[in-house]
């Protein structure tokens, strides 16, 4: 799943980094491997991690920080990103319309066998390919701790709106 430690997983399993174009997602319903699996991430944490990646970085390859400007708000905020993009769901984003969104409906459809939580990687990762590894630093960016972003109710309460399906019971 996007923004769930692909490129620590790629480290750690194969021992590169990939970059760009890493994400391959199968048509719904079809199974491309014997065991498909993927990691899901607390929806709070992954909304910061989204903003940072897109809004922290140099250039602004997602056009988020473009749409943020756009109405009049600042990219360097989180809460104006929350508002102006997740807020607003993922339609205003084009192609890049997958980054931003919920994990529920990036695994819509998908024949996935077995999930592992981002919290707990290692040792679900573990489980699932039945080996120990060491993943290394989930996170180089300096962010921080995902709570800390969270100064407004109304931003905390947009991003549920927005993560809605992956904080549904059935979801996990």
């Amino acid at each position: 799943t996007m923004k769930c430690a692909t490129n620590s997983l790629y480290s750690a399993l194969l021992g590169v980094r990939y970059g760009r174009g890493f994400h391959p997602r199968p048509a719904k319903g079809e199974r491309i491997r014997p065991l498909q699996w993927t990691v899901v991430r607390n929806p709070y944490d992954r909304a910061v991690s989204i903003w940072a990646s897109t809004c922290l970085r140099e250039g602004d390859r997602y056009r988020a920080k473009a749409r943020i400007r756009s109405v009049g708000r600042d990219p360097e905020s989180f809460d104006d990103f929350v508002a102006a993009c997740l807020a607003n769901g993922h339609r205003w984003a084009g192609g890049h319309a997958w980054l931003f969104r919920n994990q529920a409906d990036w695994l819509d459809g998908l024949v996935i066998d077995r999930v592992a939580r981002f919290s707990d990687l290692e040792s679900d990762v573990a489980a699932i390919i039945g080996e120990a590894i060491s993943i290394p630093t989930k996170n180089e960016s300096d962010h921080g701790f995902y709570r800390d972003h969270y100064t407004r109710d109304e931003t905390w309460h947009a991003v549920t709106r927005w993560a809605g399906g992956d904080l549904a019971p059935e979801f996990g």
